[in-house]
């Protein structure tokens, strides 16, 4: 086999606000970074010598992509070097209400760029197969189809396909999920040579998914998404030769960073404030505390102080109710240096069992900081 080299993407999810957790402003950067990151998938490409590139699925987050959106998406793809497939998936399936048989896809599209119907494309260095979805729901594997009647052919074939394989799936009885055992069973009978795969956010192969050949991939979206992903963002290059070379690489500026912490006591709140100070990239990290312990009225005030602080250099920075074990310690602090009528206010505050009076008393110690 003369080796050849691509690059495997999905889940662009063009479009994508992730409005519970972003301020307009904020979403607005989230959605530009979608697109921008094609930018970086065309210079991997370039750095690896690449042929063409895949996105196995989700090109787009909705059927429907507004204009100002799917134009610029469209140019930045003209601008990768090579010629650039997409296969349609549950978020943007092959109909003819969607994106793919649209006017305005079909104005903007640039000459690199196909959209993987079903049909096999026939490349002088490899054969393509895909599996696009046709319907949000298709009630059976979606990558089934594209496996019957394969022959042998006398160039590597690459399926492009889009679903969560049984073997990884935690409903791996649904009807839409990928059957692992038949792309095995086409892959050890050289009928296929590599199968990128598209709905996971995260990267995987091999142990991952259990499959013991090394070339059914799944590459992971491009740019985070939730906080499931731990990194940021990744695409795979691939070098086909007698064996399939993958490599992950990071290409992807956002990152979705969770922090578990036990809160006891000052040093504890203290080392809150230097891993939020540490961190890189804040403008482009969505942070989420989840905290647990107890706190004296002084510290739980500071802890609060602490993370406004933070949260004007974060993207977002949540500290969501639902995860919030952390619980008020009664007792005397003493007063955050306030005296008078705010010390007592303060007194009558730590008294009280209303639920708006540790809200209070967090308003108190700031006060007390800028005095």
């Amino acid at each position: 086999m003369e080796p050849l080299s691509f690059i495997h993407s999905s889940d662009w999810q063009i479009g994508m606000r992730l409005k519970s957790r972003l301020d307009e402003r904020q979403r607005v950067r989230y959605a530009d970074a979608r697109i921008a990151v094609i930018d970086a998938i065309g210079r991997l490409a370039a750095e690896q010598k690449a042929s063409f590139v895949l996105v196995a699925g989700d090109v787009y987050e909705h059927p429907h992509i507004a204009a100002d959106e799917l134009a610029p998406s469209l140019e930045a793809m003209g601008r990768i070097g090579v010629p650039v497939y997409l296969l349609p998936g549950n978020h943007d399936p092959l109909n003819h209400h969607g994106i793919w048989t649209s006017a305005a896809f079909a104005d903007h599209r640039p000459d690199n760029v196909t959209v993987l119907d079903g049909t096999p494309i026939d490349r002088e260095d490899c054969q393509i197969i895909s599996a696009p979805w046709r319907a949000k729901n298709p009630g059976t594997d979606p990558v089934a189809a594209a496996l019957a009647d394969l022959a042998p052919i006398d160039k590597p074939r690459i399926l492009v396909g889009h679903g969560m394989l049984d073997s990884i799936d935690p409903d791996s009885h649904s009807l839409d999920s990928v059957h692992l055992a038949p792309l095995l069973e086409a892959v050890k009978a050289d009928l296929l040579n590599y199968v990128a795969l598209g709905d996971r956010h995260i990267a995987a192969g091999e142990d991952e998914i259990g499959d013991d050949t090394g070339r059914i991939w799944y590459s992971g979206t491009p740019e985070t998404t939730s906080w499931r992903e731990k990194t940021r963002g990744t695409a795979l290059s691939v070098h086909l030769t007698d064996r399939a070379q993958v490599t992950t690489h990071t290409v992807g500026r956002w990152l979705h960073l969770e922090l578990e912490r036990e809160l006891t006591g000052a040093e504890d709140v203290t080392a809150l404030d230097e891993r939020l100070g540490s961190q890189d990239s804040k403008s482009t990290t969505i942070a989420r505390v989840k905290l647990s312990g107890g706190l004296g009225a002084e510290q739980d005030a500071r802890l609060s102080s602490i993370l406004h602080k933070h949260a004007n250099s974060y993207a977002a920075l949540l500290r969501p109710e639902k995860y919030d074990k952390l619980v008020l310690i009664p007792g005397d602090e003493g007063h955050f240096g306030l005296s008078g009528f705010a010390a007592e206010a303060l007194d009558e505050l730590r008294e009280s069992s209303d639920p708006a009076a540790r809200d209070a008393i967090r308003l108190l110690y700031r006060l007390s900081e800028r005095n």
